[in-house]
């Protein structure tokens, strides 16, 4: 912790000539396809096919983050303050091939405890900085979403293990907390090597060449190959370290895991599918970022039981009942063994963090029911990248509708 906050002013002036800044006043989405909710099904498919970027527009600059379009990509509508209904398209993720990126979290293994500096060093991370998004930061919440949600569809593309997402979100962050006036495209140039470099801490055998050929051709070519590699050297040599894997949610739920009930197999994998689900939604909460990786674990954890909860089918008497040991009714928010593994209690900051991640499964679920989602403040209520990678049969189909109880909205 101590390297990072060293490396601040020596970070900024070192990137100040590869990524100059641009003042931004306001921000506003473009896209001349406005009124194509209203078209008919061929002229709106035809134009999904298209291959013009959207285009988010800074007011008072000419700058623009592009997010490269891919054919049969979803629409969504942006209904966020000031975003005035615009038209979005987003990345459509192809399905993971397989369950190997679910199976560490589902096998019972061996860890060394969470140590007194793994929890030191994640209370301190998120105290070091502010939110990545306030009155003198360029980028916006929405762009802030809808770049993690590309990052998303390059991760599922790559195939590679869940918690490399979260750690480049996490690099992204970082590197936005202390370069305040990054331009947009440099932004989302900063979003692909910040992904590349946590593929290479997560993943052995890893072919630089061939990720870097692959994002290239993923962005459509917005970026080119010499342009990538030049900026990932100069990130990893002087941000980039192994530091970030433990400052993520999933190392702690991964201890989280090891003490939770035994469920039959079937619901236990659903159980994990499900918390993984819920942490590639948070990512794009901006909200959740002034929270800790630990507090956000404890958070999905908790959400999580909640929902299994509704899985009960006991009747009333039977729920009342002190003889009837049916282990979804009686189970509670955070067993004793999950606040000792964590060493956090229950308290309001996990209720409160609970309660975020069930308001986004419930917008999320909202997604298979209505073919054009909106935003929400703060974050991207398509969730489209991570809906179609959790809604496979490699995470068990947990995105979808018909896998989860009735949810309240509360």
């Amino acid at each position: 912790m101590a390297e990072d906050k060293m490396m601040n002013s020596d970070f900024e002036k070192c990137y100040a000539s590869e990524f100059p800044s641009e003042k931004v006043n306001a921000i506003e989405l473009i896209d001349d396809q406005v009124n194509e909710v209203r078209e008919n099904s061929n002229t709106a498919m035809h134009r999904m096919a298209s291959k013009e970027p959207t285009q988010f527009k800074i007011l008072g600059t000419r700058a623009e983050l592009e997010l490269p379009m891919i054919p049969g990509m979803p629409e969504t509508r942006d209904h966020s303050p000031g975003m005035g209904g615009h038209t979005v398209r987003y990345i459509r993720a192809r399905n993971p091939q397989g369950s190997k990126t679910i199976n560490d979290y589902l096998k019972i293994c061996n860890l060394s405890p969470i140590s007194a500096k793994d929890i030191k060093d994640d209370e301190m991370f998120v105290q070091m900085y502010l939110p990545p998004v306030s009155n003198d930061f360029m980028m916006s919440p929405l762009m802030r979403a809808a770049a993690i949600d590309w990052m998303t569809g390059m991760q599922v593309l790559f195939d590679t293990d869940v918690t490399a997402l979260h750690i480049a979100t996490l690099l992204l962050d970082s590197y936005t907390w202390l370069n305040r006036k990054i331009k947009p495209r440099d932004y989302l140039k900063i979003a692909v090597v910040s992904l590349i470099s946590a593929i290479k801490m997560t993943k052995e055998g890893v072919v630089l060449p061939d990720i870097i050929a692959g994002v290239h051709e993923f962005s459509k070519q917005l970026f080119t190959i010499n342009e990538i590699g030049k900026a990932l050297k100069k990130f990893e040599s002087e941000f980039a370290h192994e530091g970030f894997k433990k400052l993520i949610p999933h190392y702690f739920l991964l201890h989280c895991l090891q003490v939770m009930p035994d469920f039959e197999r079937n619901m236990w994998k659903k159980f994990v599918a499900l918390c993984l689900y819920l942490l590639d939604l948070g990512a794009l909460n901006i909200g959740l970022v002034s929270y800790s990786a630990r507090v956000k674990c404890a958070g999905v954890v908790c959400c999580v039981r909640e929902v299994f909860r509704k899985f009960c089918d006991c009747s009333y008497e039977e729920k009342h009942d002190p003889r009837i040991r049916c282990l979804y009714h009686r189970m509670l928010p955070m067993s004793f063994e999950m606040q000792e593994v964590l060493q956090l209690r229950y308290n309001d900051q996990v209720r409160s963090v609970a309660q975020i991640y069930k308001k986004m499964l419930v917008q999320a679920k909202k997604i298979s029911q209505s073919p054009i989602p909106a935003y929400t403040k703060n974050c991207s209520e398509p969730f489209m990248a991570a809906y179609n990678k959790f809604k496979s049969d490699a995470y068990f189909g947990i995105a979808r509708a018909d896998m989860l109880p009735c949810l309240d909205e509360e």
